[in-house]
């Protein structure tokens, strides 16, 4: 649970960091948030299962 936990704060900080920078680079910002949050996902679904 608390790597679920762990997971739900990064992507939502990832997703804020993205929303923050819009203005700056809205798809690069995006992209790299996107791509980060799906490897993290596939790495916690590793270590789960």
């Amino acid at each position: 649970m608390g790597i679920l936990l762990l997971w739900g704060v990064w992507v939502f900080s990832s997703i804020y960091r993205g929303w923050a920078t819009r203005n700056l680079a809205a798809p690069a910002a995006a992209v790299a948030a996107a791509r980060w949050a799906v490897l993290f996902m596939i790495m916690t679904f590793m270590l789960l299962s």
